[in-house]
């Protein structure tokens, strides 16, 4: 699997970086900050202090397929998933 973000050659890394952190702060951290749900706190990955693949490689997945945030929340558009 492939991240579109690593494929977009126009956007620098930091600005790729920023994308992805905005991303999550406006559908992620409300429930994975501090007291994250299921362990899962990505306030350091939204920091640049978090480089576990694993982790990245997580939340990508779960976005790509649409199980996270969870159907009750407010849903990011098509565009802004694949950024």
């Amino acid at each position: 699997m492939t991240c579109s973000l690593c494929l977009a050659g126009r956007a620098s890394a930091t600005e790729r970086a920023q994308s992805v952190g905005a991303f999550l702060v406006t559908n992620c951290i409300g429930c994975h900050g501090e007291d994250g749900e299921a362990d899962i706190d990505l306030r350091q990955l939204i920091q640049g202090q978090e480089e576990s693949p694993q982790l990245i490689e997580l939340v990508h997945h779960v976005i790509d397929l649409h199980e996270m945030p969870p159907e009750e929340m407010d849903q990011p558009s098509k565009e802004d998933r694949v950024r």
